[in-house]
């Protein structure tokens, strides 16, 4: 039987966009879960695991919100979301 650990962080991140017209500066606060399934690998593998979701997360975000419109970023998270989740997926 294989045990897992989960775990859970907040990041902040500052997010430097360019629209059609202007600059904007977007202040995003994230909420990372995780679950460590293989702790050999997460040990053995990365160095520092823990920075290395951290900076997976924020690449993503950064990918997503930077393909987003300002418009629908100020209408809420959910245009985020979906973009988002396909990313997780397709990681798993």
């Amino acid at each position: 039987m294989r045990q897992s650990s989960s775990f859970s962080t907040l990041i902040s991140i500052i997010i430097f966009g360019v629209g059609a017209v202007f600059a904007y500066v977007v202040d995003v606060d994230a909420a990372l879960f995780w679950k460590v399934v293989d702790p050999k690998r997460a040990a053995l593998d990365v160095a520092d695991y823990q920075s290395a979701i951290s900076w997976a997360s924020q690449t993503a975000l950064r990918d997503v919100i930077g393909k987003t419109m300002l418009s629908d970023m100020l209408e809420g998270r959910d245009k985020i979301s979906s973009p988002l989740q396909k990313i997780i997926r397709s990681n798993d």
